[in-house]
């Protein structure tokens, strides 16, 4: 199931520095390690949402746990330009599984603008469950998203499991209060399947919130 997630999941890329070992003991299990680094690899943890394009990184098998780390690469969501992903982690604990579980650990810098559009994917959605635009207001968002999910085909978005959460800095809108511009030096984001929370202090207009 891992093997056909990856081949479905990774479109293109380039390995290099692979090398592998396989240890046979009588009465045991084989023992496999494979390693392996790569570029400009396109990798889609989720089906419904963009890839991450231009991926360098490396990945590991040791026994029966399979794991991807990706150093740099790009998302692009449909509005507010390039999501820049500082580095993330794809990681099947127990690649036997039928089906086989992944956690998934992104950190990410972008446009608030940009977060805001990601977060209204599938299977989050959260802006359109609020009736507000995904260009909601000018910001820089500093973001962690963990995710858990199955790898079978037919995945569902109340399959996956996730928690965002991060910092939205420099912040102003004129559309979250009509007629009235809000401005924030820092915000807190968190996201869950529960709902979306954003949070802080700052000022409408003149007038000080929190």
């Amino acid at each position: 199931g891992t093997r056909n997630w990856l081949k479905d999941n990774i479109s293109s890329g380039d390995l290099f520095d692979v090398h592998a070992a396989l240890r046979l003991k009588p009465g045991t299990e084989p023992l496999l390690a494979l390693g392996y680094e790569y570029r400009d690899a396109q990798v889609r943890f989720i089906r419904t949402l963009p890839p991450i394009t231009g991926g360098f990184g490396h990945a590991s098998i040791e026994g029966r746990t399979y794991t991807l780390v990706l150093d740099s690469g790009t998302v692009k969501p449909p509005m507010g330009g390039a999501i820049d992903v500082l580095d993330a982690v794809f990681s099947v604990p127990d690649i036997t599984e039928k089906p086989a579980s992944a956690d998934i650990t992104m950190r990410t810098e972008s446009s608030l603008t940009a977060a805001l559009s990601l977060l209204d994917e599938p299977p989050f959605r959260f802006m359109t469950k609020a009736d507000r635009p995904v260009d909601l207001g000018e910001g820089h968002a500093q973001l962690v998203t963990n995710l858990s999910l199955p790898l079978r085909n037919g995945v569902m978005p109340g399959d996956v499991d996730y928690n965002v959460t991060g910092t939205l800095t420099e912040v102003a809108s004129e559309k979250l209060v009509p007629g009235k511009r809000l401005t924030a030096d820092a915000l807190s984001l968190e996201a869950t399947p529960k709902g979306l929370r954003i949070a802080g202090a700052g000022k409408i207009g003149a007038v000080p919130f929190e």
